[in-house]
């Protein structure tokens, strides 16, 4: 995956920053989410939301993620995958649904990644399946 999660997210982020160093962050990625994503950019936005909400420090993204870390726990997997659903649901076209398809990528590898080995080996390929 090309950049990451949010990649183009970030470019548009940087760009606007550099642009204006006193932007607000909220309103750019606001206009980001409804402008990259349609009507799907709200579920994104809930989303990407509902990640940061759920950074501490002993929580937070990085490689090499394990089965009892406690980002990904069990009612944030059901939030995301129920936000990823709807944003696809409402694209308004099929470019759209593949950016949605896209940011849920990363999303499920870092999932999947999370599990327990006896679990990982086939779930990767079960989340990728509906991809």
């Amino acid at each position: 995956m090309p950049g990451g999660e949010f990649a183009e997210l970030r470019a548009y982020l940087i760009a606007k920053l550099l642009w204006n160093p006193e932007a607000e962050v909220e309103p750019i990625l606001k206009d980001f989410m409804h402008g990259y994503y349609g009507r799907a950019g709200q579920y994104l936005q809930a989303y990407f939301d509902l990640l940061h909400g759920r950074l501490t420090p002993e929580t937070h993204i990085r490689l090499g993620l394990q089965h009892d870390d406690k980002l990904f726990s069990d009612e944030f997997v059901r939030e995301a995958e129920a936000l990823f659903d709807r944003a696809e649901a409402v694209a308004d076209t099929e470019e759209i649904r593949q950016r949605v398809e896209m940011a849920a990528c990363q999303f499920y590898i870092s999932s999947a990644s999370a599990l327990p080995r006896s679990q990982s080996k086939t779930v990767p390929t079960l989340a990728f399946a509906r991809l």
